[in-house]
């Protein structure tokens, strides 16, 4: 709905707004993430993921893990736990986890000077990465974020108009 009152007069459609921001960051970072991935800087392309992946999870709701969630009295209440959801933890948590196996596996070839073995790391980070960037691009799709090739107004990409 827009909203009248502003000092200029003008409307603005706070909806519309936030959803244009958070398009206009998507596209920042994808930008970044492939300049980096380009210039071969794996850890900067996955911090960059890392953020978009923070940009896309805002949806849905956090995993909050209370003491009790029966308790009535507040003074009584507090929490374990703060989760993302399920299914997208698990997937981010896995390629955290396949990333700090590779590296590992690095370390120990470079100290045992086994280049063979080095090079092989580097080509399975870069995969890694790949599907890492896919996930997220794919990710961005279900949510409708991404403007349609044949529409110009990027209003529409919000919500797949």
């Amino acid at each position: 709905m827009a909203m009248k009152g502003s000092s200029s007069g003008s409307n603005f459609n706070p909806t519309l707004d936030a959803g244009l921001g958070l398009i206009f960051r998507l596209n920042y970072l994808w930008n970044k993430s492939d300049r980096h991935a380009l210039a071969g800087e794996m850890d900067q392309w996955n911090f960059t993921l890392d953020r978009i992946f923070s940009n896309l999870s805002y949806r849905g709701e956090m995993d909050i893990v209370w003491n009790d969630p029966k308790e009535k009295d507040p003074a009584k209440q507090f929490i374990l736990d703060i989760r993302l959801n399920h299914h997208d933890k698990l997937v981010h948590d896995k390629f955290k986890d396949m990333l700090k196996k590779i590296k590992i596996k690095r370390a120990i070839a470079l100290k045992r000077k086994d280049k063979r073995t080095w090079s092989i790391t580097q080509e399975e980070e870069y995969d890694l990465m790949m599907k890492k960037d896919i996930w997220l691009r794919k990710m961005m799709q279900i949510q409708k974020l991404y403007i349609k090739e044949s529409e110009f107004d990027a209003s529409k990409a919000m919500w797949g108009g």
